[in-house]
């Protein structure tokens, strides 16, 4: 199971037909603080299980916020694990990157999931439940010795599973090749048309959408490195987390929501030169991108863990206040991934706070990616004669949020104006 709650696309049909689309997501805000307070059981094995889909990326967002109060910095962390926590979290993004294409990727093209592509995923995945499981065992997240070396089992066998249907289904070429040989929008337009993979024919759909359809007008957030830039960030989303009722449902950074992911973590790849608003092939072409490049660095760290440098940067960060705290900010498949916890009640509490942001929130805040996305995919679809059904709606809907890739349900209702929703 994961958290309950969905993303809801509320339509609503005027008297002229037109429709207007408002996105909600239902997920329950506090819901990492609450659980803490209230729960006599050990939250490291919940958030594995609340977190269905990710669990690795949240488990270790949480140790390292948890080992950061303790005075353990992600550098020392490394010099222990060889940086197994950043490729797991990197493996764990691929394999649910490759489990949408190849299943509700397959829905877009109106064709069933083949089975001889999914069975290599549950390997990958059941392989990936047991370095889970290693995780919740040890005692900070950090492995060490005869569990390091499971560990890397583990990767390995997710690793060659993968390997088995990437060329295939994919890409047409082995990890990393399709990401460098990409060099503008037209060689993608062109790979997508000619390559006559699942994903090609997948990309090509979205190529072939008309110019003015799911246009998402929102500012993708900058991945940073710098000390400066991780610092103001962390200390920005901490305070806000930390003060502001329902922050973790809709997150902005300078007042504005913000569009987190493979885009961002992708954006100096050339043909993801993108000017003006973020089309639905966009994101599509840079999660494809990012899962390329990101396997190929999976690949060379299984090969020599000691020099490789990390993909999916984690970094946390301490807080000075009265009650001082750590931020860990993880960049996952799906986004930016932000953990914090205050080392002690601050004046009042009864318990330190902890805070939790996953990326769905921000690829779907009010106002956001897919607020714009949707209305915009809807205008498009209408003008070009699309009957206002429920059904011929809700495939539109879809469509335009693909890319986003919610990590719970997906619902749609349609209600003339003047009605109250559901």
């Amino acid at each position: 199971m994961s958290i309950s709650g969905s993303i809801h696309v509320d339509l609503c049909i005027s008297t002229t037909r037109n429709v207007k689309a408002t996105v909600q997501n239902t997920r329950p805000s506090g819901f990492l603080n609450q659980l803490a307070q209230q729960s006599e059981t050990p939250l490291r094995p919940l958030l594995a299980s609340l977190y269905a889909l990710c669990p690795i990326a949240h488990l270790v967002s949480f140790d390292a916020v948890n080992r950061r109060l303790n005075g353990i910095t992600e550098d020392e962390r490394r010099q222990e694990d060889q940086g197994l926590a950043e490729m797991a979290v990197t493996l764990e993004g691929i394999v649910e990157t490759l489990r949408v294409f190849l299943t509700d990727g397959q829905k877009v093209l109106g064709l069933p999931p083949r089975a001889d592509r999914l069975r290599p995923i549950g390997e990958a995945r059941r392989a990936l439940s047991q370095l889970t499981a290693l995780l919740i065992k040890s005692r900070d997240g950090v492995l060490t010795g005869d569990a390091l070396q499971e560990a890397k089992g583990h990767i390995q066998v997710a690793f060659d599973a993968i390997n088995t249907i990437y060329p295939d289904a994919l890409t047409g070429y082995k990890p990393g090749v399709l990401a460098r040989t990409l060099k503008n929008q037209a060689d993608a337009k062109d790979w997508a048309r000619d390559a006559a993979t699942d994903t090609s024919a997948l990309l090509d759909v979205f190529f072939k959408l008309p110019e003015d359809f799911g246009l998402a007008h929102v500012d993708v957030l900058p991945v940073t490195s710098t000390r400066q830039g991780v610092t103001g960030l962390a200390d920005t989303l901490y305070w806000r987390l930390k003060n502001e009722p329902g922050f973790d449902m809709a997150p902005v950074v300078n007042g504005a929501p913000h569009l987190t992911g493979a885009l961002a973590r992708r954006a100096s790849h050339p043909a993801l030169a993108i000017e003006g608003a973020i089309r639905p092939v966009d994101l599509v072409l840079a999660r494809l991108i990012d899962m390329d490049a990101s396997l190929a660095e999976v690949n060379a760290w299984l090969e020599n863990p000691q020099t490789h440098d990390m993909v999916f940067p984690l970094h946390t960060v301490m807080i000075d206040d009265l009650a001082p705290g750590a931020v860990a900010l993880t960049q996952t498949a799906r986004g930016l991934l932000t953990y914090t916890c205050s080392q002690k009640p601050s004046i009042g509490a009864e318990h330190p706070f902890k805070g939790v942001i996953s990326p769905t929130e921000w690829q779907f805040s009010p106002g956001g990616a897919a607020q714009s996305a949707v209305n915009s995919a809807l205008k498009s679809a209408l003008r070009e004669g699309l009957p206002p059904t429920e059904e011929a709606l809700t495939s539109i809907v879809k469509m335009a949020l693909f890319g986003l890739d919610a990590c719970v349900p997906l619902t749609v209702s349609l209600r003339e104006a003047g009605l109250l929703p559901n």
